[in-house]
């Protein structure tokens, strides 16, 4: 957080709650949707390992699938894993665009989309 923005803001004659409330949340909260949206999708992607010791989950059907040969097993199960990100991403994106300086994006699947593939393309 630039230091200058706070001490505007104190300049101004807000108190420390003022300036945390009405500076520096309003700019961080972007930041810590982010976060969670990153964590989130990544709870997802890794949950799939749980299967691998025998604890269940979607990566059931991938391991299950590539243990018997079954490639349509495993295609159906990364496919729900797919879809379970997606979502996921799709919960966060809207939340994200709305905290963001500016105003909020229009929103529809279109959303979706282009932020999957700014996260692919880093």
């Amino acid at each position: 957080m630039d230091p200058e923005l706070t001490d505007a803001a104190r300049g101004m004659g807000m108190t420390g709650r003022q300036v945390l409330f009405k500076v520096e949340m309003p700019i961080a909260v972007p930041l810590i949707l982010l976060g969670l949206r990153i964590s989130a999708i990544q709870v997802v992607a890794t949950a799939t390992i749980a299967a691998y010791i025998g604890l269940g989950g979607l990566g059931r059907y991938i391991f299950d699938g590539l243990a018997s040969d079954q490639y349509d097993v495993v295609a159906g199960g990364a496919a729900v894993i797919v879809l379970l990100a997606l979502a996921v991403q799709g919960i966060f994106v809207p939340a994200q665009m709305a905290h963001r300086p500016g105003g909020s994006a229009p929103p529809g699947p279109e959303l979706l989309i282009a932020s999957f593939r700014l996260e692919l393309k880093g």
